[in-house]
């Protein structure tokens, strides 16, 4: 890997229109393709929009057991939901009981820098499996009350996942049993989780090189928003569903850009200190801002300019609307297995229409500062750092 400073992390260029016509890319045709823009996106931009599947490493710390209900209760059950009394779907729930096992080592999930202590412990807990609390239990179940067994997985930041489990119940007890307290792959669908939510614990920033870059077109066709990525030989490498995807890609360039805490992190990834688990975009974030509590950018424009005490209640009263807020989760490698969280509060720029004449200088000065994105100009307001 290149030096540090020399390997710049970013996620996304700026756009720039051209004109060019489409055909040469297969399975495209240019009829009625206009306004083509232009952009090239690292690898991990690549990831967050890739809506192929991704591999994350959990540990399996336990599973989940469902029970077969006995047959007067099911009939019971079901006779209330023949006369009205259940949904189906409740019904079905009160037929099976479920209980989890988890593992009562406290080993698991730890991460250490030092690669032959991570050794140790994976070895020290693969000798303890056999006496863990699960393996106990799952021994003595009886296996003709059980309808399904899932395994219970723990990432980065004690997230939970519950892992199907294929074949015979039998099979699945001795999975469970063999497996416990390791790595296990889980594959995701992709990296963009749910709405906002992207998963990180995919992406390989260890293999991050600022060389590397993909391109992106966005085009309108028949008025219709479009975009897509695709190879050096034009092959397209998927096409991109959800447009708003790539303001969310605009958007964190920026704050990589301007929040020196979220530039610092991404670093930190590269360089192996750091775990990132999840990235967040929301517009819920809500932060209200008082004369106590004031970004240091206004704080400077106070400083320099003597505006009085009710502009400057109307000018922190226009900071509470419009929030959009980028949280960049992380775990450090060495130490406790804490949650780490840098978040970014971007501010629409148009929020602060109602006093844009009052105070010229201060549009001059967040002008210098703004990002353009197809929805609007955004510039960063605010950023926090947590643990929790």
């Amino acid at each position: 890997m290149s030096n540090i400073n020399e390997n710049r992390v970013w996620i996304i260029s700026k756009n720039r229109y051209i004109n060019t016509n489409l055909s040469h890319i297969p399975h495209l045709t240019d009829e009625k393709i206009n306004q083509i823009q232009e952009y090239k996106i690292s690898d991990f931009g690549l990831y967050l929009l890739d809506p192929r599947p991704i591999e994350v490493k959990k540990k399996l710390i336990g599973c989940e057991i469902t029970y077969i209900r006995s047959l007067y209760h099911r009939l019971k059950t079901n006779l209330l939901h023949f006369f009205g009394f259940n949904s189906q779907k409740k019904a079905d729930n009160l037929n099976h009981l479920t209980e989890n096992f988890e593992s009562d080592i406290i080993l698991t999930n730890i991460r250490l820098k030092n690669k032959h202590l991570n050794d140790f412990l994976n070895n020290l807990e693969s000798l303890l499996r056999p006496y863990d609390s699960v393996v106990s239990k799952l021994s003595k179940l009886d296996i003709s009350k059980i309808s399904d067994i899932k395994g219970v997985c723990e990432g980065l930041g004690k997230n939970r996942t519950t892992l199907n489990l294929k074949n015979s119940i039998t099979d699945k007890i001795s999975y469970i049993k063999q497996n416990l307290l390791s790595d296990i792959s889980i594959i995701l669908k992709k990296a963009y989780i749910s709405e906002g939510l992207f998963e990180l614990s995919g992406f390989n920033f260890s293999k991050y090189n600022s060389n590397n870059s993909h391109t992106l077109l966005c085009f309108k066709q028949n008025n219709t928003p479009n975009a897509m990525v695709i190879d050096s030989d034009n092959n397209i490498l998927f096409k991109i569903k959800d447009i708003k995807l790539i303001n969310f890609l605009n958007l964190f360039d920026y704050s990589i850009n301007n929040n020196k805490n979220l530039n610092q992190s991404i670093y930190q990834s590269i360089n192996g200190e750091i775990l990132p688990t999840k990235l967040f975009f929301t517009k819920n974030i809500e932060i209200n801002y008082s004369k106590g509590n004031i970004p240091k950018t206004y704080q400077n424009f106070f400083n320099s300019y003597d505006i009085g005490e009710n502009k400057k209640e109307s000018v922190i009263k226009t900071l509470n609307n419009s929030q959009f807020g980028i949280s960049f989760s992380y775990i450090p490698v060495s130490g406790k297995n804490k949650l780490h969280t840098n978040i970014s509060v971007i501010h629409d720029l148009n929020a602060l229409d109602p006093i844009k004449n009052s105070f010229p200088n201060l549009f001059q000065q967040l002008n210098k500062e703004v990002s353009l994105s197809t929805v609007g100009k955004y510039y960063l307001l605010d950023y926090i750092k947590g643990s929790k």
